[in-house]
């Protein structure tokens, strides 16, 4: 499979989303998983449109702090090259 994005190498899962991944199921802790790499690997976004309001509460803090960590390692990229 290839992969459009590897500028990323890894993303953390903070202790502090137990209490929302703990409410989830099974299935839908997987799902997230996926969206976690889907997101950063090939640029897809699952909205969750379809779930609780849990899940994609949760979905929407954990985008915005995998677009924060793509865009600080952009700004350290372009700066290296300065």
């Amino acid at each position: 499979m290839a992969y459009k994005c590897n500028e990323i190498k890894s993303f953390k899962l903070y202790y502090d989303m137990w209490p929302q991944i703990e409410e989830m199921t099974n299935e839908e802790r997987g799902r997230f998983l996926t969206a976690c790499f889907e997101y950063l690997i090939n640029e897809v976004d699952d909205d969750f449109a379809d779930s609780d309001r849990i899940v994609r509460s949760l979905w929407n803090l954990t985008r915005g702090r995998l677009d924060a960590e793509r865009q600080r390692l952009q700004r350290l990229r372009e700066e290296s090259k300065r």
